[in-house]
């Protein structure tokens, strides 16, 4: 009786310390998945977290260190679609401040760093970002020409994501969201046109139009 009670104890001790054996294993584990969580971006998971700090913040001031930090990080870790992530995020901050010069030169840098890193994605977005600013602005005379701009480089360079951005800014026609969608999460799955389809969708509108 004593021997069965003298396993039954050691067993149970036995239980508890391969726990703790295991727990700083369990521990890393979770801090890695939750460190990766939701990085639809494939970037480098040190530069998500810099990424998601910086997208948060946009519009503040505080924002600009982070947005370099990040490239610093980019460069480090050698991950270029952090790298142009970060100056896409530098030219949302500046449409958010409503900077012309500041978004003016931005997009340039942009425009030039996805296209160095053949994320045209990116290349395009960068138009979508400045059209937008002159249609929210009221001048739809430059809202415009970033539009066709967009178009005739999208049309050349054979682009469905710049077609797609194209003629939503241009208001050329009527695009139905399933379409948007469809074409858009191919190239990236957590794309800010995605995003805008998604809060649509929700307020039951069916087109961008």
């Amino acid at each position: 009786m004593l021997v069965c009670m003298d396993r039954k104890l050691l067993m149970k001790l036995f239980g508890r310390f391969r726990l703790v054996l295991l727990l700083p294993l369990l521990l890393l584990t979770a801090v890695h998945l939750c460190k990766a969580q939701g990085n639809n971006y494939g970037i480098d998971d040190t530069c998500y977290l810099i990424y998601r700090q910086a997208d948060s913040l946009l519009g503040n001031n505080d924002v600009i260190s982070l947005i370099d930090k990040l490239r610093e990080q980019a460069a480090k870790v050698g991950d270029s679609k952090a790298a142009t992530l970060a100056e896409v995020l530098r030219l949302r901050h500046f449409t958010r401040t409503k900077d012309e010069e500041a978004i003016l030169s931005q997009y340039q840098v942009t425009k030039q760093i996805s296209l160095d890193s053949k994320l045209f994605q990116y290349y395009f977005y960068a138009d979508h970002l400045v059209s937008t600013f002159y249609f929210n602005r009221g001048d739809r005379v430059k809202g415009l020409d970033y539009a066709v701009k967009m178009h005739d480089e999208a049309m050349d360079m054979d682009n469905d994501y710049g077609n797609m951005i194209a003629m939503v800014n241009g208001k050329t026609k009527r695009v139905p969201l399933g379409e948007v969608a469809g074409k858009l999460k191919v190239v990236d799955p957590d794309c800010q046109m995605i995003k805008e389809a998604k809060k649509r969708v929700k307020s039951n509108k069916l087109f961008f139009s």
